[in-house]
């Protein structure tokens, strides 16, 4: 989590004057307030693999239930509750849209993966799915 500029289409780091302002560096102003904006790097979980994959704003609110504003306030007032949204958020049950790619760095492949879109799973869609794939199966 951390301070960002408060212009609409700016997610820039902003740096604290110690004067009660705010300046961000790409739009070269001073504000009065900032944004909180949230970076979370999850591992997800199957129940054959798991994959590390990074969670921008909107897919970090959804796997946590709370807005990062909240979550920004609370951090400065109470850490203990802080924390307890994190763990909170633990072996919960999602449906991830997500996309990959193949990044080299110091001649060094990796796989980069970001949460592009993430919703809590709807069972009883899942359930009827599942059904029908039974029911293909067991045609064969």
């Amino acid at each position: 989590m951390y301070q960002a500029c408060p212009s609409q289409d700016c997610n820039k780091k902003v740096i604290d004057q110690q004067n009660g302002l705010y300046r961000c560096e790409k739009c070269d102003r001073e504000f009065p307030n900032f944004k909180y904006r949230m970076i979370l790097s999850v591992n997800i979980a199957d129940y054959q693999e798991n994959q590390w994959v990074t969670c921008f704003q909107e897919s970090a609110e959804a796997i946590l239930g709370q807005s990062t504003a909240y979550l920004g306030e609370l951090k400065e007032k109470n850490e203990q509750a802080f924390e307890e949204i994190f763990q909170n958020a633990n072996f919960r049950s999602f449906v991830f849209k997500i996309r990959v790619k193949l990044e080299t760095y110091n001649d060094e492949s990796r796989i980069k993966a970001t949460v592009m879109d993430v919703k809590p799973v709807d069972y009883k869609e899942y359930s009827r799915r599942l059904i029908t794939n039974i029911r293909r199966n067991a045609a064969m």
